[in-house]
């Protein structure tokens, strides 16, 4: 799980006091993909998703918590966004002007540690996803992702129900399936009770009880 921004460096909450968080209702497009890239988001609560355009479709990637960033890969101007982003919950996040993101980086090493670790987090996670792809059914992928999406949502690891703002076709991108065939699994995990189906999410009932049935 990455850092809290809480932990972040002192230019960070500087720039957070020049650019205080605004709240987005759920569903606010944030940018899309092929955008001139004018801005870096903070996300001081909520959850965001990331996408990206492929051929016909378009896959979910990944989800963006409190503590989290887009933009990191601002390093100099004229960058277009490859990805399309939006708030997956109500959200409140803080979106500072790039040009001020990367002048902060440039004059604060700390900073820029801070970022890269940011960018080793999330390439880890998708090579959690590209690894359960190939290496594990379907059933499976998809009670390691729910339990995995879980414990990064719920923050400490375990705990009790958490809710994933995902619909039943995002969840199928994610782990590499049609809609139909996602959905007749998740039915029974349901009917199993480990899951709770509802508009727009998915309900954990236990992360550690979905690992626990997969392993």
């Amino acid at each position: 799980m990455a850092a809290s921004y809480l932990d972040a460096p002192a230019s960070l909450h500087a720039l957070q006091e020049r650019f205080p968080a605004q709240q987005f209702s759920r569903r606010t497009r944030l940018h899309s993909a092929g955008e001139k890239a004018t801005h870096v988001y903070l996300v001081e609560s909520g959850t965001t998703k990331i996408s990206k355009i492929s051929y016909t479709r378009q896959p979910f990637l990944s989800l963006v918590h409190s503590g989290e960033f887009l933009g990191e890969m601002l390093h100099s101007s004229g960058e277009i966004w490859s990805t399309s982003a939006e708030t997956a919950t109500v959200t409140k996040l803080h979106k500072f002007p790039a040009r001020d993101f990367r002048r902060s980086m440039a004059r604060d090493a700390k900073l820029m540690d801070w970022v890269v670790e940011q960018l080793r987090q999330r390439v880890k996670r998708i090579e959690r996803q590209l690894e359960l792809m190939q290496s594990c059914r379907l059933e499976q992928r998809l009670l390691l992702t729910l339990a995995d999406l879980a414990e990064r949502a719920n923050g400490s690891g375990k705990g009790g129900r958490v809710e994933i703002p995902l619909t039943q076709g995002e969840m199928a991108s994610m782990v590499g399936s049609t809609r139909e065939t996602t959905s007749t699994i998740l039915n029974l995990f349901e009917r199993k009770g480990w899951i709770e189906l509802r508009r727009g999410a998915v309900q954990v009932v236990s992360a550690e009880m979905l690992r626990s049935v997969a392993e």
